[in-house]
């Protein structure tokens, strides 16, 4: 069992790695300090300090029986005022309709942001771009982190300005690393996130003031998931921008891809040409690629030769006969 799970009673996981300690060590009764005790005795984990100083350990099942009937009933508290508000929002005359709903402030949109992703059922596919909270900017969504490991299935396109920020590159190879399909984009025109078939939330930040936008299941909703596959299409994999160079930096007398290269030449194209119908940049794709905009030139160079093209559009066009470009 991962010490994490009991964060959701509201643990710290200093204390939920203690409490897993204790339960593993076989003990029934312990001296703790005085926040571990107070951190296990707000959740009923432990009882209180006997005249020794130290506390018996309750039966965990006891304890989390009580705490999934509590839960329960502010579930029910909750589905009740749902019933009770919904019918105010839907009265005769009431500005709303049934196919968006406007959230306004940040701690509101990361609830239901996060409640979303918890009622996947097979994927989450997300496009994001700045700005970012200083708070949060390269930390892996915890929510995300639960779910992976779980089966859902994660595509985020990403923005180059996110891939370039060394701290967001960090996070999002956290979550590559833990199965997401990641990709980046020259230009991703809004922060989306999509459920399922089933629902999608339009993130919105001006300065201080974050506003999330629900869209439930509707044309609007088809509309964005097709904005979402056709971005993604026109998307580099993340991956390839971090592989170790394709071209070798010097090319043979002819001018063209050396024996020496240790990758095909469809791999090589596939790179480069990848970032480049993506509309990054010659300078961001040299970024990306850790290499200076000189030895770019000559890898470019190097591929026009192999293809038998002049400009970079008929380049496009041998990419796209040779199915280069997915």
């Amino acid at each position: 069992m991962d010490p994490a799970d009991l964060t959701a009673l509201g643990l710290s996981q200093d204390a939920a790695e203690s409490y897993m300690d204790l339960l593993a060590a076989g003990h029934r009764r312990a001296a703790l300090e005085v926040e571990l005790h107070g951190e296990l005795h707000a959740v009923g984990l432990v009882g209180d300090p006997e005249p020794d100083g130290a506390a018996r350990l309750n039966d965990p099942r006891r304890v989390l029986r009580a705490e999934a009937r509590r839960r329960r009933r502010q579930a029910d508290a909750a589905l009740h005022l749902e019933h009770e508000l919904g019918s105010l929002w839907d009265r005769p005359g009431a500005q709303g309709t049934d196919i968006i709903e406007v959230l306004h402030g940040r701690a509101a949109v990361q609830r239901v942001a996060d409640t979303m992703q918890l009622s996947a059922v097979e994927q989450v596919r997300s496009m994001d771009r700045g700005p970012y909270a200083p708070s949060t900017a390269g930390q892996m969504c915890p929510v995300q982190r639960r779910q992976l490991p779980r089966g859902i299935r994660y595509q985020t396109v990403y923005s180059d300005e996110a891939v370039s920020d060394p701290a967001i590159r960090s996070s999002i190879n956290e979550a590559v690393a833990l199965g997401e399909e990641a990709r980046v984009h020259a230009s991703v025109p809004l922060r989306l996130r999509i459920i399922d078939e089933e629902i999608g939330l339009i993130v919105l930040i001006e300065g201080e003031r974050v506003t999330g936008v629900v869209i439930h299941p509707s044309p609007m909703l088809d509309a964005l998931i097709a904005l979402f596959a056709s971005v993604w299409s026109g998307s580099v994999p993340l991956g390839v921008a971090d592989q170790a160079p394709l071209l070798t930096t010097e090319s043979s007398s002819a001018g063209s891809v050396s024996s020496a290269t240790p990758v095909s030449e469809e791999e090589a194209a596939r790179e480069l040409v990848g970032l480049m119908a993506a509309g990054v940049t010659d300078e961001q794709m040299a970024r990306q690629m850790g290499i200076s905009r000189r030895t770019l030139s000559r890898r470019i160079q190097q591929l026009l030769e192999a293809t038998g093209s002049t400009t970079r559009f008929q380049l496009g066009v041998q990419a796209a006969r040779r199915g280069w470009l997915v």
